[in-house]
């Protein structure tokens, strides 16, 4: 079944284009490169700031084990 638009009968801007940054927050630059060549799904600065959280979240996540 297909999925039908919202209220407003219009789609998310960071759905226009595939080649476009996927981050919900609307997004307009080009996806980053993967080494293979595929696209990864987000930006550069996207991936950056994503990649700072992870890493964060993990060490919170390792020093609360350890207490």
């Amino acid at each position: 079944m297909p999925k039908e638009p919202g209220r407003r009968g219009r789609t998310s801007p960071h759905l226009l284009d595939p080649e476009q940054c996927q981050h919900p927050g609307g997004c307009i630059q080009a996806r980053a490169v993967k080494a293979n060549g595929a696209l990864h799904w987000l930006c550069n600065d996207h991936r950056d700031h994503q990649n700072a959280m992870q890493r964060e979240r993990y060490r919170r996540l390792v020093k609360t084990k350890k207490a």
